[in-house]
């Protein structure tokens, strides 16, 4: 009997998933593992709450398209909408942005439940650890609950490693077949993995022949969805809809090959910068480490060839290294161990540091903020019954018509694309009475135009705000950050403004 319950604890984890040890000793385990995922999901909750739009990149979108995709789930099927992150979010759209975010919340939270296994698994000292510092990554934790991709990304990552060090190559292949829906760098991840299969030793070629075959059938059922869903039957939806063409956009620009490693400290903040530094050797040094560290370069490297090249829209932002946010967690968990031999008696005082750290740079992003002038523009729309189902409405920033509650695939919202020109013949095409939301930010930086290019030049301003926040120019001295937003109508024909003489 001792020796059984000693054979079980001793023994390496099951290949299932997660078939827990049953002994006494790993339900305090199992406990603190449960624990400690639940605590970081009611962080993440209440932070939803008090910033309900986050201003990240495409999120807003995310959370549009899967209002559209619950009433029509072909919105959910071309390459930009990610069809399994739609999956997840579209049931709760319906609900307003609170509950998507609460459900991507869980989706960060079991990320980090899934790398606390992970560490158990690689035997790192610590492992309860590994969750928090996932959410310590100051970019990772901006997003975790936010209705961006790159958080169910490294869901199915860290589950797809850990079924795949645990020897399930089938379910760990047929997994990965299906993250080309989630983000696009599953596709170069189904290449490692394709690769991983060819060249493991002592498989047997039927074990070979059926895990290669699992790799193919999540991009099998993408195609299948597509020729269902679609009127003309196109298995191929998904090519003929591709919305990066290979030159990306001029708008999106081009930067060093070294770019995502010289901007590494801003995505790690510099608490795990330094637990990162410190945890490369020892990582390197851990035969367990070998293949999350390789899906880590994949990623990094990916992304910095593509922003170097300037192709596929790549923009060079940071946060995309979320994706693999379980892998840097585990070397950070490393970097923490050596670093705890030298101060044994700081642990409280790095973890306080650490959580501080991720809260202070997340206070200090004017993007953060937009939602709550943005809240003033659309409050002042509604008690002023200005927006009527037969009104025009635009906006430079999407967050208003999310807050405006407009219905799946609205027929008034006028869409906006990067092109400032294509914006200007949507103004001018504009009915009169339109009504619209326009900023200083945002609205510039992707349409533009600004709100001087608007105001007196066809559209009269109804309402105007401020909000003047402490943002990182306030740290050296160059004063609060300006939020401006108004509210517009269009009453003449747009005029565009003719530029300062000089």
């Amino acid at each position: 009997m001792n020796g059984t319950a000693s054979t079980l604890i001793s023994a390496e984890p099951d290949a299932a998933l997660d078939v827990p040890l049953m002994g006494a000793i790993e339900r305090p385990r199992a406990a603190a593992r449960w624990g400690m995922s639940a605590m970081l999901f009611a962080v993440l909750v209440a932070w939803a709450w008090a910033f309900p739009y986050t201003g990240d990149g495409d999120s807003v979108g995310h959370y549009l398209n899967a209002r559209d995709a619950a009433m029509t789930p072909l919105s959910a099927l071309h390459a930009w909408a990610r069809p399994i992150c739609k999956l997840i979010m579209a049931p709760f759209a319906s609900h307003g942005i609170l509950a998507v975010r609460a459900a991507m919340a869980a989706v960060a939270a079991l990320t980090c439940w899934h790398t606390i296994r992970l560490a158990e698994e690689l035997k790192l000292p610590n492992s309860l650890l590994a969750g928090p510092m996932v959410l310590w990554q100051p970019m990772a934790f901006a997003i975790a609950a936010d209705t961006m991709t790159e958080m169910p990304m490294a869901l199915g990552i860290v589950i797809a490693i850990r079924l795949w060090s645990n020897g399930s190559w089938r379910a760990s292949a047929l997994l990965v077949g299906f993250l080309p829906a989630v983000r696009p760098e599953g596709f170069f991840i189904g290449g490692l993995w394709g690769l991983l299969l060819l060249l493991a030793p002592g498989a047997s070629l039927v074990r070979r022949i059926t895990s290669l075959a699992a790799l193919a059938v999540g991009l099998v059922c993408w195609a299948a969805a597509s020729g269902a869903m679609t009127w003309n039957h196109d298995f191929l939806y998904v090519l003929h809809t591709w919305n990066w063409p290979s030159g990306g956009y001029s708008a999106y620009g081009r930067g060093s090959l070294l770019h995502h490693f010289i901007r590494w400290p801003l995505y790690c903040g510099f608490p795990l910068t330094v637990l990162f530094i410190l945890g490369i050797r020892p990582s390197w040094a851990r035969r367990g480490m070998r293949l999350p560290l390789a899906v880590w370069g994949l990623v990094i490297g990916l992304h910095s060839i593509l922003f170097w090249g300037g192709w596929f829209a790549s923009c060079g932002y940071m946060r995309i290294m979320t994706c693999s946010c379980p892998i840097t967690a585990l070397v950070c968990l490393q970097g923490w161990n050596v670093a705890e031999k030298w101060f044994p008696s700081q642990r409280r005082l790095a973890a306080v540091f650490c959580t501080a750290w991720v809260f202070g740079q997340y206070a200090l992003d004017p993007w953060h903020y937009d939602c709550f002038p943005l809240a003033r523009c659309t409050s002042f729309i509604r008690d002023r019954h200005l927006l009527q189902p037969q009104t025009t409405f635009f906006a430079g920033n999407a967050i208003a018509t999310a807050q405006l509650d407009s219905p799946a695939h609205p027929t008034n919202v006028v869409p906006f694309e990067c092109d400032p020109e294509d914006v200007r013949k949507k103004l001018m095409a504009l009915p009169l009475g339109a009504i619209g939301v326009w900023d200083d930010r945002q609205a510039p930086k992707w349409h533009g135009h600004r709100i001087a290019d608007l105001a007196g030049h066809g559209f009269t301003v109804l309402y105007d705000t401020h909000s003047h926040i402490a943002a990182y120019k306030s740290l050296i001295g160059l004063g609060a950050t300006d939020l401006h937003y108004v509210v517009l109508r269009k009453d003449a024909p747009f005029v565009e403004a003719k530029p300062p003489l000089y």
